[in-house]
């Protein structure tokens, strides 16, 4: 194969075997890590992640294939659950800030990691409510505040329908891509 993913549970703790593989596995091209952004508190621990990831692709030997890495991001309602904490206080499970620390820095590193984040399938999924509301409208609304724009350039339907569990009983189309 030319692509490995690593996956299992939050591996932020784990990163040194990512970064090996990286440097040792010489036929992989593409090696995919799903995280769940807890690592990016600030926009220099982001980076210093982000950099960690391509010193390890510089140590390749020069002769080996160029390789790239995939960071996929679990961003959904799940990860960036609003739980009440023992004291009353509203906190998100993965703060959408630390997501939004992420989609800043990933454009710098941009010729060597690819970022994509994941969101599972849900109600939001069967309309452009999607991007209005839930943990996307919370991500725009971060990087506005940060004084970006965020443009939703494409969408498309799944070809296959699904059942929405707000209307189980008519099957639709559910946003794909």
């Amino acid at each position: 194969t030319q692509s490995v993913l690593f996956t299992g549970g939050d591996l932020t703790r784990h990163m040194q075997h990512f970064y090996r593989a990286i440097r040792t596995m010489r036929h992989i091209r593409t090696f995919a890590i799903l995280l769940n952004g807890d690592f990016a508190d600030t926009a220099e621990e982001t980076h210093g992640v982000m950099r960690s990831m391509v010193k390890a692709l510089q140590q390749r030997p020069g002769s080996w294939p160029k390789a790239h890495i995939l960071l996929q991001i679990s961003f959904d309602e799940f990860h960036q659950e609003v739980i009440t904490d023992k004291h009353g206080a509203l906190r998100e499970r993965i703060p959408v800030e630390k997501i939004a620390n992420i989609v800043e820095a990933a454009p710098k590193f941009k010729d060597e990691v690819q970022l994509c984040l994941l969101h599972k399938q849900g109600h939001l999924n069967f309309s452009m409510e999607l991007f209005q509301k839930g943990v996307f409208a919370r991500l725009v609304n971060e990087l506005g505040r940060r004084g970006h724009q965020v443009h939703v350039l494409s969408s498309a339907p799944s070809s296959r329908l699904k059942r929405n569990p707000l209307n189980p009983d008519q099957p639709a189309p559910l946003i794909k891509d």
